[in-house]
């Protein structure tokens, strides 16, 4: 009611103002024409600097005679142009961020929608500027300035500091607008600098020439002033050069330490030298600026600083504070210094990596060297060689008594027999029958083997330097404390990064920083020197201390490559000219010219020569074998002295046995021999209940294990079935004379390179892997990235490249072993997990912090893995034809019928044969995989030519086979969990007509999802990107630009909204009533009709079926199992 009464208000004064046309606003002859003009003229200004709401201010209590009118005319064309109209008197607005802050995104920026404008005079120009310097300074920049009136000119100079206001100067006779921003600097004799953006006319859009808020292309001589410290090579302290003499070599590095004359931009009475001061003289050349360094003059300062958390410390804190414009200084973006500081773009990069001193390797080479050569492997293979051959020979002792010798019928005599061959000793006996010399035999060649590799691996071990460093990683650096140490240097955002990082290792690391200050070091070089004089490993940034030691081997860098990063300036919050600054550095990182000058200062590396390979043997190294020697001479004749003995003993008890035996065995024979009987099988009922108990206990484990052979065998087996019957029919084929000869395709199709696809581009990774794309659309839009099936390609996704590339930056990526990306060998390397590694590192080097999924097929696979194992890359996701992996298995496994339905999934698992068979008869495969599209006319024979060019080869076949081998087709256990519910928003498009992926894999797949939509497409699904591409293009457009959906908070009220079980239950209820309907509907008209019942109740069922993916956006996944067990039940009736 009150936004009804205000309009009426506005509309009456609006009309009275206009009837009046008398003169406002202190006598400018401005008339109701002229602020309808102004506020056109206000509208577009204010839409073409990204704002929505305008504070607008005229000056009526300063002495000037506008009236209320004047501002409801004003304020009546801005609302006409949609912009939301303020008082002057508002308070600033609070600044929002321009994307929110994730688990994985800590970076945020802000900035306002809001303009303040301020309609004055000449006369009123002080008392304007006045308030522009106030609301400047209270929104620290956030809210533009824009000053309007008849024919102002700027004054010549203002104490105001850093800034930017737009002055726009209305000639009344021409009915123009001129308009300029005006810049002001830090020093108190600088001048005001004007900069044109452009002019306004009646009729006609603004015309801007330059971008507002980018800075002025001529500084006209004004000072900007940096905060810096001196640290090598980026800023250092000049000398005057010397006249080089003959006796000293003219270097580089003595002609970039000194300076014939200070730079002339340069107004400091130092000379300095540094990356930096290259980097800024050619800016202050371009720019027509000079510059002056602000050193901290505090010593505990001389660090970068962390920003509000670290109380503004370092050159950070002096920027924050505006006593700086530009922190001069390779800083690391993070959260605590992005709340008070602004970054430029890219000038640097660099990761943190373990530095220790080079004399802190040591060497394997010791006491333990002759044992250590043995691994507890192989200690327990000996052992359980001996152990099994031994039970072997006595199972075969035990069947052919009579021709097995008595030294070794028993079990220790068997022991013996086999330990006295396992040590070389020889042996009194051996066995007799063929059996079991064919035991002893090869028991024999095992123990060759085993010395011969003894003697390898300690004659390496030996011969060949072992020196290591204590320690590889980081967290085995963390592990060895306190008898090591790991420090960083303080001041750095390096801490921020280890107490935010998640694994527990960077968690202890934290604690330990907590307890033990001493850990962080001031500078590089207290670091060096600590490295260098006890155990201590410094982790920091890997350029700073390769160029500390350039030309030296005193040091050992440990590459672990943490915390990868850009390095950047940093800038005043809203610093007015940071735009021109960042497209100057742009150009110059285009040109090659921060390479050069990196290179120049930071050096190329130069490898340390490496030790010699082999190692002078000095009695340290050879005194083991010795000593082991003599231990085993002593043991040997401690082994004697008790073999003697126990015959000895043996031989005694034998004779008095024997004697006392004769006599009782006459009288009670069965005394000597019944308690012995009964003791034994005591002890071997025993024994046998507890292994029935063993068994008993171990039998689920071993079931799963058996089950799990099992299920591997049967896949095998399906795949040698359906290899045969592939064999087959291309036997049958090459006998009918339906082979046809293979095409050599050199040059690629036309189609393949039209400029209307986009750029191809290339990207290698880390593993040494390229990957091949092509980019589409404006660079700076939303991303999405499109992964493609198997076998398949990049120009899978052409109907979708020149559609969606209106809106968002298309990359279609070619995933390694396809298209042109390479193709590692081993089969190994094509895990859903390496791949969705791939799209990980494609998203992040390509500078986005997420980007949307478009997958179809096996690329699906990568999409769901993403959203679970990457779930901060991940935006939104559209699937084609590719349902959650967890139901697949489910649905293979489910009846014996779809293991011929997926018959190829069996087939690849089989080496070579599928790619031979795929590159058959001129690619036989493309054209089964294209035939039902080129019989609907929806691919034409270059196309088809493109897909035969692409796998030309039968190598190209190798990694697109490889994709589908890796696919797991493992049975789902019971006992299996079930996967988690990924969040992010889904569009599944699933065709209806596919008969290994039925549809209703769609809606159990709903089920691991918690906001999805699932649409129906005709026919197979598979293609129908490509046979369906008008209608699959408006839903993923549709789905892409839609709001993105957010979950409802905890802390939000719920009686905005219905409660979950009524949005569960209207949907659910929703979709039976419709189910219900159509399926009355069809028995009706199947009664008339009995010939046609089946089909035409079927068709019904579809069109219930996709009501059930409609009503899921309202109801959740409870309504979609509710509603598609109707639907199931409807079929039940219906069959």
């Amino acid at each position: 009611m009150r936004s009804s009464l205000t309009e009426v208000l506005v509309v009456l004064v609006v009309v009275m103002a206009a009837a009046e046309g008398r003169e406002d606003l202190g006598g400018l002859s401005l008339k109701a024409a002229d602020y309808r003009r102004l506020g056109i003229f206000l509208g577009e200004l204010t839409h073409s600097l990204y704002a929505n709401t305008a504070a607008l201010c005229l000056l009526r209590d300063q002495g000037a005679n506008a009236t209320i009118s004047d501002y409801w005319l004003l304020a009546a064309e801005l609302r006409r142009s949609f912009v939301y109209v303020v008082p002057c008197d508002e308070p600033l607005p609070e600044p929002r961020p321009c994307f929110a802050a994730t688990a994985s995104s800590h970076f945020t920026c802000r900035k306002s929608l809001q303009v303040d404008i301020y309609i004055t005079d000449s006369k009123q120009m002080g008392l304007a500027m006045a308030q522009v310097v106030e609301r400047y300074r209270g929104s620290r920049g956030d809210v533009t300035q824009v000053v309007v009136g008849r024919q102002l000119t700027p004054p010549l100079k203002i104490e105001a500091g850093v800034m930017s206001w737009i002055l726009a100067s209305y000639r009344q006779e021409e009915t123009v607008v001129d308009v300029e921003e005006i810049f002001s600097f830090r020093e108190p004799d600088a001048s005001l600098v004007r900069q044109p953006l452009g002019r306004w006319q009646p009729g006609g859009p603004l015309m801007l020439t330059y971008q507002p808020r980018l800075g002025p292309q001529d500084f006209h001589g004004n000072t900007v002033v940096m905060a810096s410290f001196p640290y090598e090579p980026y800023f250092m302290m000049g000398k005057k050069c010397k006249k080089p003499s003959h006796s000293e070599p003219d270097t580089d590095q003595f002609q970039m330490r000194c300076v014939n004359q200070k730079p002339r931009h340069q107004l400091d009475e130092e000379t300095y030298i540094g990356y930096f001061i290259d980097i800024f003289s050619a800016l202050s050349q371009k720019l027509n600026f000079t510059y002056r360094i602000m050193i901290p003059s505090n010593k505990e300062d001389l660090i970068f600083g962390t920003g509000r958390s670290d109380n503004y410390s370092g050159i950070v804190g002096l920027v924050a504070l505006q006593e700086a414009d530009i922190a001069m200084a390779s800083l690391s973006m993070s959260q605590g210094r992005l709340d008070d500081i602004d970054f430029s773009t890219n000038i640097d990069y660099y990761a943190r990596n373990l530095y220790i001193s080079a004399n802190a390797t040591e060497s394997n080479v010791g006491w333990g060297t002759y044992a250590k050569v043995f691994t507890a492997y192989t200690w327990l293979g000996t052992a359980g060689v001996l152990l099994v051959t031994t039970c072997v020979m006595w199972v075969l002792n035990r069947g052919e008594r009579t021709e097995v010798p008595p030294d070794i019928l028993t079990y220790k005599d068997i022991v013996f027999m086999f330990f006295s061959c396992l040590v070389q000793q020889g042996v009194p006996t051996t066995p007799m029958s063929l059996r079991g010399r064919t035991v002893f035999w090869l028991f024999w060649v095992s123990c060759v083997v085993l010395y011969a590799y003894y003697t390898a691996r300690l004659t390496s071990y030996l011969a060949v330097s072992t020196a290591s460093p204590p320690f590889t990683t980081f967290k085995g650096a963390v592990d060895m404390y306190p008898e090591w140490q790991v420090g960083i240097m303080k001041g750095t955002p390096l801490r921020t990064f280890i107490e935010d990082a998640k694994a527990p290792i960077y968690k202890l690391f934290s604690a330990r920083l907590d307890e033990n200050p001493h850990l962080l070091v001031n500078t590089e070089e207290e670091g060096v020197k600590r490295l260098q004089s006890e155990k201590f490993a410094f982790f920091t940034d890997s350029p700073n201390m390769r160029y500390v030691f350039m030309g030296s081997c005193a040091l050992k860098e440990i590459p672990i490559n943490l915390f990868p990063n850009f390095g950047r300036l940093g800038y005043m919050k809203n610093l007015p000219f940071a735009g021109v600054f960042d497209m100057q550095l742009t150009r110059m990182d285009d040109g090659g010219i921060l390479d050069r000058l990196r290179r120049r200062w930071l050096g190329n590396d130069t490898p340390c020569e490496e030790p010699s390979p082999f190692t002078e043997l000095d009695f340290t190294h050879t005194v083991t074998a010795f000593v082991i020697l003599l231990l085993g001479a002593v043991s040997a004749l401690v082994l004697l002295f008790l073999e003697k003995l126990h015959v000895k003993r043996r031989a005694r008890r034998s004779s008095a046995s024997r004697d006392v035996s004769e006599a009782e065995v006459t009288i009670t024979p069965h005394l000597v021999f019944l308690p012995t009987f009964h003791a034994h099988s005591h002890a071997v009922h025993a024994a046998r209940r507890w292994v029935r108990g063993r068994k008993k206990t171990n039998m689920s484990a071993a079931g799963r294990w058996v089950r799990a052979g099992l299920h591997i065998c049967l896949e095998w087996l399906l795949a040698l079935v359906f290899g045969a019957v592939v064999v087959t029919r291309l036997g049958w084929a090459c006998v009918r004379g339906a082979v046809r000869e293979g095409r050599m395709r050199d040059a690629p199709p036309p189609c393949l390179e039209h400029p209307a696809l986009g750029r191809h581009k290339f990207l290698k990774l880390q593993q040494n892997v390229k990957l091949h794309y092509v980019e589409a659309g404006n660079p700076e839009a939303q991303l999405v990235v499109m992964l493609h099936g198997a076998p398949d390609f990049w120009f899978t996704w052409r109907r979708q490249i020149t559609t969606l590339s209106h809106d968002f930056c298309v990359v279609a990526l070619d995933l390694r072993g396809c298209g042109d990306s390479d193709s590692p060998s081993r089969c190994s390397q094509y895990t859903t997990s390496i791949i969705a590694r791939d799209v990980a590192s494609l998203i992040t080097l390509l500078g986005r912090d997420k980007a949307h999924l478009v997958c179809a097929g096996t690329g699906g696979q990568v999409g769901w893995h993403m959203c679970y194992h990457h779930p901060q890359l991940v935006a939104k996701m559209v699937l084609i034809h590719a349902p959650h992996p967890y139901v697949i298995r489910q649905h293979l496994n489910a009846r014996w019928t779809n293991y011929l339905k997926s018959w190829y999934l069996y087939f690849v698992r089989l080496p070579l044969l599928p790619e031979w068979a795929a590159h058959f008869s001129d690619n036989v495969m493309v054209d089964q995989l294209l035939a039902p599209l080129v019989a609907a006319k929806a691919v034409t024979g270059d196309e088809v030519d493109a897909y035969k060019f692409t796998f030309s080869r039968r190598e190209d076949w190798r990694g697109p086979l490889n994709h589908l081998r890796q696919i797991d087709l493992s049975k789902v256990e019971k006992e299996e969990p079930q996967p988690d519910v990924i969040t992010k928003p889904t569009l599944l498009l699933m065709g209806d007509a596919d008969p290994a992926l039925p549809l209703d894999l769609a809606y159990r797949s709903a089920e691991y999802v918690e906001r999805i939509t699932v649409r129906p497409v005709p026919g197979r699904g598979y293609l129908s990107h490509v046979s369906q591409a008008p209608q699959v293009n408006e839903a993923i457009g549709e789905f892409l630009r839609e709001m993105p959906w957010r979950p409802l908070s905890p802390l939000e009220s719920s009686s905005s909204s219905p409660s979950l079980m009524s949005r569960v239950m209207g949907a659910s209820l929703a979709v039976v009533s419709s189910t219900v309907g159509k399926t009355t509907g069809a028995l009706e008209m199947t009664r008339a009709l009995p010939s046609g019942l089946k089909t035409v109740a079927q068709g019904s069922i579809k069109l219930a079926e996709s009501n059930v993916a409609v009503a899921v956006m309202e109801g959740g996944c409870a309504g979609l199992r509710f509603s598609a067990a109707f639907v199931m039940v409807s079929r039940l009736v219906l069959d």
